[in-house]
């Protein structure tokens, strides 16, 4: 599994078509427009098309342009992770609770079973 943005797909070339698809239709600043052009394992290879218009008519300039892309493995957290860190946070809660309580016997023992000059 390898990841693309906030997703996992099952092979590298998906991820980055994935990837790649993002930037489809885009507008550059110089008013290029992003396709793709092929997606493979390690690379993208993206085609930028300028519409211009000249003496004898309208024109059409493709430049394309290969960007090596290594997906990463999937890093997003499951289920499993979810209920794994739950655990943590509830032993967390359950030791201060305990704590507060020892500390509360305490105190009342130690004063004699006092309420705390509320008599």
């Amino acid at each position: 599994m390898y990841q693309a943005g906030e997703a996992c797909y099952p092979t590298k070339a998906a991820a980055n078509s994935a990837l790649a698809s993002s930037k489809v239709g885009g507008i550059l600043g110089d008013g290029r427009v992003v396709n793709v052009g092929a997606v493979t394992d390690t690379s993208i290879t993206y085609t930028y098309t300028s519409y211009g218009q000249g003496l004898l008519g309208p024109t059409v300039t493709t430049n394309t342009y290969t960007v090596q892309a290594s997906p990463v493995p999937c890093q997003l957290l499951t289920f499993t992770d979810g209920i794994s860190l739950a655990w943590k946070v509830v032993a967390v809660w359950f030791a201060a609770w305990a704590l507060a309580t020892i500390a509360r016997i305490v105190m009342v023992e130690a004063e004699g079973r006092s309420d705390y000059g509320n008599t």
